[in-house]
């Protein structure tokens, strides 16, 4: 079942004091019963179903939305991939916090903020601004990459320690995979993976990654 705890006076001193005025959008759990736990490739239309996600959400304060699973916070999370799809751009943590030395990332994402807001407050060009600057934060992809984002699912594990998130997937094509790299060279190392690399190095991704590849790799193996 899940849980709408709030949070201890204490523990919201605590989040304001590290996330200050930084303002995230979210959108009340109510409007995301719809969304399963796990991931879920988009059925029908995806830009709709974006468009009536982001209709329902609005900027807060990070720090009242953490860790409150009455609201659900918005994630744009981007797999980097080759023309085909066969490869996929994966960081490697090689600096940093100790415990995530050695760990693999899949996705190129994070929160939304106000200064994505789009021509006119549309919610879709809110999202796919931020998207955007996420991913050119994070790599120099702007200068490799075919201008071709396309939607792949939605995503969000609430056994984990992040269930007042929701990622919206999307693929990204890259021409030019040999010049892709990371804005982070001290502390994120760039590899290209492939589908069956993905699930030799299951246990090292985040909870969202393995979501992903056991939908895209694992559950088609073993149907076949």
């Amino acid at each position: 079942m899940t849980d709408f705890a709030g949070k201890t006076k204490k523990r919201l001193k605590e989040l304001e004091a590290k996330y200050g005025d930084e303002e995230v959008f979210a959108v009340p759990y109510q409007h995301t019963q719809d969304i399963p736990d796990g991931f879920q490739k988009f059925k029908g239309k995806a830009q709709d179903a974006i468009r009536k996600l982001m209709a329902r959400g609005k900027f807060l304060l990070r720090a009242a939305v953490e860790e409150d699973m009455s609201f659900q916070q918005v994630i744009p999370y981007v797999l980097v991939c080759n023309d085909d799809a066969s490869k996929f751009f994966v960081t490697l943590r090689i600096a940093g916090e100790k415990r995530l030395l050695g760990s693999l990332s899949l996705g190129i994402g994070g929160h939304l903020n106000p200064c994505d807001k789009g021509f006119m407050c549309d919610g879709f060009s809110t999202f796919m601004n931020g998207m955007r600057r996420e991913e050119d934060e994070e790599t120099n992809i702007s200068e490799v990459a075919m201008d071709v984002h396309e939607p792949y699912g939605t995503v969000r594990d609430l056994k984990s320690s992040t269930p007042d998130h929701v990622g919206i997937v999307y693929l990204h094509y890259v021409y030019d995979t040999a010049n892709l790299d990371v804005r982070e060279k001290d502390t994120l190392e760039p590899l290209w993976m492939t589908k069956e690399e993905l699930v030799k190095n299951y246990e090292k991704f985040e909870s969202w990654a393995q979501l992903i590849i056991e939908d895209m790799v694992i559950k088609k193996d073993k149907a076949a």
